[in-house]
């Protein structure tokens, strides 16, 4: 029975005498080569179950920009201390107006703010005045700083004309919405 049983093996032929554990074997001594030599040169990785170890990031929403702080019309805005900053030139994009501005500083934060005493000239469009005050928050240090602000305008939500001015003589005027400068 011995070499019956060898012939048939040898011609891939199985006897009933093999148990479970016998085929088990088998399978795992001719798989295990396979998976090993698979995975070394590369074969198998491209195969497998994609895992992304980068976690899904959620839809970006616009920055958060500052907006325009509105003030009682009978307060003065002059009075609204500002440090000392240079403005070179403003443009409004959809909703956003960017300002160049440069100032002293570099050892601590700098804050700007734009006043608006919501006085709109009965016109179309209508015109209306904005202030950009600076806060140095006490930075003597002397480099030379320039970056570009900005800020929401949806506060004003009309087409105007707003002349941007400072404490320290700038003033720029710039398109709010769809009509034309006079």
């Amino acid at each position: 029975m011995f070499c019956e049983d060898h012939g048939n093996q040898a011609r891939g032929q199985t006897s009933n005498r093999e148990t479970p554990e016998i085929l088990m074997k088998r399978a795992t001594l001719l798989i295990l080569p396979l998976l090993t030599f698979g995975t070394a040169c590369g074969v198998l990785t491209n195969h497998a179950i994609a895992y992304d170890p980068a976690p899904k990031k959620e839809p970006e929403e616009a920055p958060k920009r500052p907006g325009i702080t509105t003030v009682d019309p009978d307060k003065k805005i002059d009075d609204i201390k500002s440090d000392t900053f240079k403005m070179s030139e403003a443009t409004i994009e959809g909703d956003v107006l960017k300002i160049k501005v440069s100032y002293s500083g570099g050892v601590k934060k700098h804050e700007f703010n734009l006043y608006w005493n919501q006085i709109v000239a009965k016109s179309y469009p209508g015109k209306t005045t904005i202030n950009l005050k600076h806060n140095a928050n006490g930075d003597a240090a002397e480099a030379l700083i320039t970056e570009t602000l900005e800020f929401d305008l949806t506060a004003i939500n009309k087409p105007m004309v707003i002349t941007i001015k400072t404490d320290h003589g700038d003033s720029i005027r710039v398109q709010y919405g769809e009509s034309k400068l006079d």
